[in-house]
């Protein structure tokens, strides 16, 4: 009984880790669904998604002056 409920424990904290993004105040995010931009416009802070379906690229937009 206490190995399938440490295995089930596990298995909900991978999902929440999964399902977790950070967007930090200098960068932008995009939001991927099976390969699509999904979402874009996050501000900085946590962030949840579908995990294992959706993903998130982050995009660093500081640094070098647009030309």
């Amino acid at each position: 009984m206490s190995h399938k409920f440490a295995l089930i424990a596990a298995g909900i904290v991978v999902l929440v880790i999964n399902a977790c993004f950070m967007v930090a105040p200098a960068s932008r995010v995009l939001l991927t669904q099976f390969g699509r931009i999904v979402g874009s416009d996050y501000t900085p802070g946590l962030h949840f998604k579908l995990p294992f379906i959706q993903g998130a690229a982050a995009l660093r937009t500081s640094g070098r002056p647009a030309s």
